[in-house]
């Protein structure tokens, strides 16, 4: 797992080269991690490296993470619980 979110049950993934001819162990973590509820998402490092903005917009509207945000996003930057500061 590269990220967890608790208040949503979710896991980030992001599949970069490590994941390379690792498919059937990548399948089984994913299928035990939901069979304890967690919701997983997969993000190819690619598009991380190269397409941050687009990945962002698609994590804000994916529904696991949208029920839990308010309607204003949170900062893009800085301290998470100072508001960006």
């Amino acid at each position: 797992m590269d990220f967890y979110c608790l208040d949503c049950n979710v896991v980030i993934e992001i599949d970069g080269s490590s994941h390379d001819d690792k498919g059937e162990y990548d399948e089984a973590r994913d299928m035990y991690l939901e069979g304890l509820g967690l919701i997983v998402i997969h993000i190819r490092a690619k598009d991380v490296l190269s397409n941050l903005g687009g990945v962002m917009e698609m994590l804000y509207e994916h529904p696991a993470l949208r029920a839990s945000l308010s309607e204003e996003p949170p900062p893009p930057f800085g301290h998470p619980l100072r508001g960006g500061e």
